[in-house]
């Protein structure tokens, strides 16, 4: 599985006549998680969907 999420970041630069530029960009992470398949929960029979929390 994978995480993933984003963040706002900020960069500035200055130009050949010293004039500073900001610029917002959005960076956008990943996070993996479990490589390989393991069986954690055992659904109930008859059961659609199962939620985890943390």
């Amino acid at each position: 599985g994978e995480l993933g999420y984003s963040t706002q970041e900020v960069r500035h630069c200055r130009n050949a006549n010293g004039i500073q530029r900001t610029e917002h960009y959005t960076k956008y992470h990943q996070v993996p998680f479990l490589k390989f398949r393991v069986s954690i929960v055992q659904p109930e029979y008859g059961q659609r969907e199962i939620i985890l929390y943390r």
